[in-house]
């Protein structure tokens, strides 16, 4: 009996409509980045050179390197390498590695920049906290990244007015879906590791991505959990917020996703950038 009680004593909660991101409250994990002393001086010193690389003064001087090396009799893997080392004698580093366990790379799409993110497999850092430190959200990243290379043509984000997107970190940032978990009976907080935001006329689109394996069943609770909010017969809801369309849609992220499991929420399963930013923003946003 008393399981039944507090069971329908479980108050879900609704969506009332949208508000406006406060960077102050909402998504603040790159304010409590931290890093050991030893390991600051050589992150610092690599962290600014890659911020010079994209600045105007360092893109003149990379194309400098370029004229110069074109200018060089060599065959094209030496002028390879020759370019390599200047940029590197120049401090033109549009990304760089530290002890072959962090990579540093400089996203303009990201919410903070650079973005640091932990990509060597099997490896466990603790003298950087609050940064991308699992396996599936680095390979994510690289595939993001891979994907934003390609033309208009071929990709979704660069067909928007514009788009942003960010890491979220269950605790620090406050943005979460709330699901219910029969398991403990309370209602829980979803923090996906990514949401995207992007625009194309008066289409507004929230993107969250979630990269995890399929082995919890959490998965399939925190699907429930978007779609009684977001969602009416398998539909996305459209929110009239400022004169905006906005949606709000939910991809998890994997490498394989033929092996998800048959079922209501199989369609949630991506395991590649172009599937996943087609169902995310869909190529008739804006239409």
């Amino acid at each position: 009996i008393r399981q039944v009680m507090e069971y329908f004593g479980i108050r879900l909660k609704d969506m009332e409509g949208l508000r406006k991101l406060d960077t102050e409250k909402h998504i603040i994990h790159f304010r409590h980045v931290t890093v050991d002393k030893k390991h600051l001086d050589e992150l610092q010193r690599k962290i600014d050179r890659v911020l010079y690389s994209k600045t105007p003064a360092g893109q003149q001087e990379a194309a400098r390197v370029f004229e110069e090396v074109d200018q060089m009799s060599l065959d094209y893997s030496e002028k390879s390498l020759e370019i390599t080392r200047l940029m590197e004698e120049r401090g033109l580093n549009p990304r760089a590695t530290h002890k072959d366990e962090v990579a540093i790379e400089y996203l303009s799409n990201h919410y903070y920049n650079p973005a640091i993110f932990r990509i060597s497999k099997g490896k466990r850092i603790d003298y950087l906290k609050h940064i991308i430190n699992e396996e599936s959200e680095g390979q994510f990243l690289v595939d993001l990244q891979n994907y934003v290379r390609k033309g208009k043509e071929d990709c979704v984000l660069k067909q928007l007015d514009w788009w942003m997107f960010s890491k979220l970190d269950e605790h620090t940032d406050t943005p979460f879906i709330p699901y219910y978990d029969p398991t403990q009976n309370r209602v829980r907080r979803f923090v996906p590791d990514f949401v995207f935001w992007g625009q194309k006329s008066k289409d507004y689109t929230i993107l969250f991505v979630d990269p995890k394996g399929m082995e919890n069943q959490n998965w399939v609770r925190k699907a429930d959990g978007y779609t009684r909010l977001f969602e009416d017969k398998g539909v996305a809801k459209t929110f009239e917020s400022k004169g905006m369309r906005v949606t709000v849609r939910l991809c998890f992220f994997t490498q394989d996703r033929n092996q998800a499991p048959e079922g209501n929420h199989n369609h949630f399963w991506m395991d590649n950038a172009n599937d996943l930013f087609n169902r995310g923003f869909g190529k008739d946003v804006g239409s």
